[in-house]
Formats: C-alpha cells, sequence, structure tokens
C-alpha cells in the first residue's frame, strides 16, 4: 500500500493519514486475533461462531476500503457456509497474507 493509497483511503473517511494507519494498525492486530479464534471455532466445528468472526473481519475491510481482504473474507464466509473445507484454509492463508502485506507498510 503506497503512501497515496493511504492519503486517498483515509481522505475517504475523513482522517489524516497518520490517524489511518493508527486505524490498519488496529485492524492488523484483531484480525489476526480473529483469525486464532476462527480457526479454533473451525476446528470445534462451530460454523455459526466462525461465521460471525468472518463477517467481523470482512466489515472491518470493507469500511477501511481493503477490498481484497473484504472478497476473500465474502468468499471465506460462503465456503464456511458450504462446508468446503479445502477452500476454508486455502482462503484463511490468503486472508493472513493480505494481512501480513498491510503489516509491512506500516
Amino acid at each position: 500500500m503506497q503512501n497515496t493509497e493511504i492519503k486517498e483511503l483515509a481522505d475517504r473517511l475523513n482522517l489524516e493519514p497518520e490517524e489511518f494507519r493508527e486505524l490498519l494498525a488496529l485492524f492488523v492486530s484483531s484480525t489476526r486475533e480473529e483469525i486464532g479464534q476462527l480457526r479454533e471455532a473451525l476446528s470445534e466445528n462451530n460454523l455459526e461462531r466462525a461465521s460471525q468472526l468472518v463477517h467481523s473481519f470482512k466489515g472491518a475491510a470493507v469500511n477501511l476500503g481493503l477490498n481484497e481482504i473484504a472478497a476473500h473474507g465474502e468468499k471465506l464466509q460462503a465456503a464456511i457456509k458450504n462446508l468446503e473445507d479445502i477452500d476454508i484454509e486455502s482462503l484463511i492463508e490468503k486472508v493472513l497474507y493480505e494481512i501480513e502485506r498491510l503489516a509491512g507498510y506500516l
């Protein structure tokens, strides 16, 4: 994520770029935690909880303009609903990849 992209996203939310970076840092931190909780919910076959967790970080991603993460979240919710085990883990990995890539810009 380039500085110009951060500025554009910050402007959309009427924030200063530094304030937006703080929100991104919080998003990265909370989404990492939610991914851990998601894996735990899936291991317990608690699909309702798993779906709630994905919905949470997907919504935050949409609000922050992080479309790639939101799109993976949308697919992940569908995979959980349809019990597509192979897709679930690969989509979790894609979300984590994007989260770590985002963290690298902070």
